[in-house]
Formats: structure tokens, sequence, C-alpha cells
């Protein structure tokens, strides 16, 4: 798991997915410094609280439509630190 590997590089990391299950499965790494959430990525989470946010694999393509594409992307932006990274 990326979020754990991270982690293990020493950062503070934060994983959410829609996916019940995948949090589920995630939750039995969690630590002090590795936390997971059930969230839809389409709405507003932190603000201004990241260094960097990462999309891995499969979360955009899947929605219906641009404005669901749109909002991710906002929101991803949003939860990101002024002038700091999304990979």
């Amino acid at each position: 798991m990326i979020a754990s590997h991270l982690n293990t590089k020493g950062f503070d990391v934060t994983g959410i997915d829609l996916s019940e299950d995948s949090i589920d499965e995630a939750l039995q790494s969690a630590s002090e410094m590795l936390h997971f959430y059930l969230h839809d990525m389409r709405l507003p989470f932190w603000i201004n609280y990241f260094d960097y946010a990462f999309n891995f694999f499969t979360s955009f393509g899947y929605f219906k439509t641009r404005r669901e594409h749109d909002n991710a992307i906002r929101t991803i932006a949003q939860s990101i630190k002024p002038g700091l990274v999304f990979l």
C-alpha cells in the first residue's frame, strides 16, 4: 500500500476512499501518523491542510459527468496548502 510506504519514510499520511471495504482493510495498518477515512473525493475534506495530495489508480474516468470530475479536482486543490503539490 502506497500510504504505508510513505508513512515508513516519515510522512504523516491521510488516505481517503469511497470504498468501505478498502478503508476497512487500510484501517488495519492505521497508526498515529497513518490515518484513513471513508470519504467521497468530490466533496470538501480538510481545507488548506495538506502539503501534498496524491491521486492513485482509478479515481478519474469513473464519474458520470464533467462536473463530478471538476468537483474532485476543486476539492483536491482546496485541500492542499497554497502553492503546494498535487500529483
